[in-house]
């Protein structure tokens, strides 16, 4: 995306999908209606964050570095071993400031269902739905794409 700022609007609403700690990858997700594709508005390298369950009519605006709702918003840090990140500051017709810290946000548009699983629970197979679970005996789990971010 572009250097903050700027605002992206959707009027429909969006769920808290899932926040993976060892990707530090939050989604948020919306359903697909009609004819129109499932929406999902993917946050990596995020930091931390303050959202609702459900969001109606989201609104996400990257902040510029010194924008005065930083302190607002109680943004507490930007950078975190290197990898700087933006604030967003979100806010939906039901729900008013919340934020993520993240380092880029992207959109996916797909034409699967809602609850159809997000390419990353696939090749995650310890965070399958699956039965039977995988064994594993050796040492904790940690991601194959990267070591847990904390």
């Amino acid at each position: 995306m572009t250097e903050p700022p700027w605002t992206l609007e959707f009027d429909r609403p969006f769920h808290f999908w899932f926040f993976y700690v060892s990707h530090a990858q939050l989604v948020l997700r919306s359903p697909r209606r009609g004819h129109e594709p499932r929406i999902d508005v993917i946050f990596t390298f995020t930091g931390e964050f303050n959202l609702p369950r459900t969001l109606d009519d989201l609104r996400i605006d990257a902040l510029a570095p010194h924008d005065p709702r930083h302190k607002e918003l109680g943004v507490q840090r930007l950078d975190f071993i290197g990898v700087e990140r933006t604030a967003y500051a979100i806010t939906a017709s039901n729900f008013q400031n919340g934020l993520v810290t993240a380092h880029r946000v992207e959109i996916q548009e797909t034409d699967r269902e809602y609850d159809d699983i997000h390419p990353f629970e696939g090749d995650l197979p310890y965070m399958s739905f699956e039965e039977p679970y995988p064994a594993y005996d050796e040492g904790p789990l940690r991601s194959r794409f990267a070591d847990p971010v904390i």
